[in-house]
């Protein structure tokens, strides 16, 4: 693990004094193929919990069948993978923040291209337990 990965580890697990709310991104999700993102949120989960790194959790509503399968799509999600911009383009008539490529465009607000929208609806929806 790099230095500063341990440091981060180390200041981040030591939480037991105060209290955080810790929610896991990649930034730059852009720059890895769909199998390298997944095998990496796969081993920052391992990394998080043999860290025993407290990541938020929404309180899951039992009665609420829909805020229960988005509450589960939102977990299953973490770490959000990002991709950033604030440059638009425009494509098939409408206006598209993104990042262009010599291949396409990347969108911020394309669920299939990034988790962006999962982050922004829990940032939202749980605004109130941060």
């Amino acid at each position: 693990m790099p230095r500063q990965d341990a440091l981060a580890f180390a200041l981040v697990g030591s939480t037991d004094t105060f209290q955080v709310n810790v929610i896991p991104v990649i930034a730059k999700a852009d720059t890895l193929s769909k199998p390298e993102l997944k095998k990496l949120k796969e081993q920052i989960k391992a990394d998080i919990a043999k860290h025993k790194i407290k990541v938020f959790t929404p309180a899951i509503d039992e009665d609420d069948s829909d805020a229960v399968s988005f509450t589960y799509l939102l977990l299953d999600a973490l770490p959000f993978a990002l991709v950033g911009s604030t440059d638009t383009f425009q494509a098939g008539g409408r206006s598209i923040r993104g990042r262009q490529y010599p291949w396409g465009i990347i969108e911020v607000d394309n669920s299939d291209h990034c988790d962006y929208n999962l982050l922004k609806d829990m940032l939202v929806r749980w605004v109130y337990c941060l």
